[in-house]
């Protein structure tokens, strides 16, 4: 099961995630595409890993990779979007 959680047009509005840490609606364009093979945890999981962010999504990663999950990574760089598949116990650049 394949699910995705995104902030892209933040200037039209704010977005509906919030950090629960800062309670601010989160404003980098960036999107978190999960593969899992239980829907459910590939929903709440995309959502998360963007709130928590990259860093922290590699942290879990590198802390559960028992989980066999794929993430990809996409945010806006330089002005253009670039994703990256991020792996468990792996650096990734």
């Amino acid at each position: 099961s394949l699910s995705s959680s995104g902030v892209f047009a933040t200037s039209q509005g704010q977005s509906d995630l919030i950090d629960p840490i800062t309670k601010r609606s989160l404003e980098n364009p960036t999107a978190c595409t999960v593969i899992a093979n239980d829907p459910l945890a590939a929903e709440i999981l995309s959502t998360a890993f963007l709130v928590l962010g990259r860093s922290g999504t590699e942290g879990y990663l590198r802390q559960h990779p028992e989980d066999a999950i794929e993430v990809a990574w996409i945010a806006e760089i330089d002005s253009e979007f670039q994703s990256t598949w991020l792996e468990p116990g792996r650096r990734c650049a």
